[in-house]
């Protein structure tokens, strides 16, 4: 494998990796808390979740969608073509729970506490 390829694999790996770690905690840490935010201060806590996790999210999305793209154009050697088709599959998943559900989940979140969004 040349290294380009395998600079492309490591920076995949690395921006899913991260991007796993973060959602993990995310999901077992801190939407959990959300509970425990009082109802009036709950809209202005909200907003600034979504602007900071945003910042950390979208530009891994945006690595891990980079890289999934090169080695789909690039099929590096040792890569078998499933696997590059399945991993491809997999991140569209994702980018479809994340704006047709997530996104949605937490643009109510913003007019106010709903436990049953949490």
């Amino acid at each position: 494998m040349d290294r380009g390829s395998l600079t492309l694999l490591l920076v995949h790996l690395a921006a899913t990796g991260l991007m796993t770690g973060l959602m993990w905690f995310v999901q077992v840490v801190h939407y959990p808390l959300f509970g425990a935010v009082p109802a009036d201060g709950f809209t202005a806590y909200e907003r600034a979740h979504v602007a900071r996790t945003g910042g950390l999210v979208g530009p891994m999305m945006l690595a891990e969608a980079a890289t999934v793209a090169g080695i789909m154009l690039l099929a590096p050697a040792g890569v078998p073509g499933w696997m590059a088709w399945a991993g491809l599959a997999m991140l569209a998943v994702v980018w479809i729970s994340t704006f047709a559900v997530q996104v949605p989940l937490h643009q109510r979140l913003e007019s106010g506490q709903d436990p049953d969004v949490i």
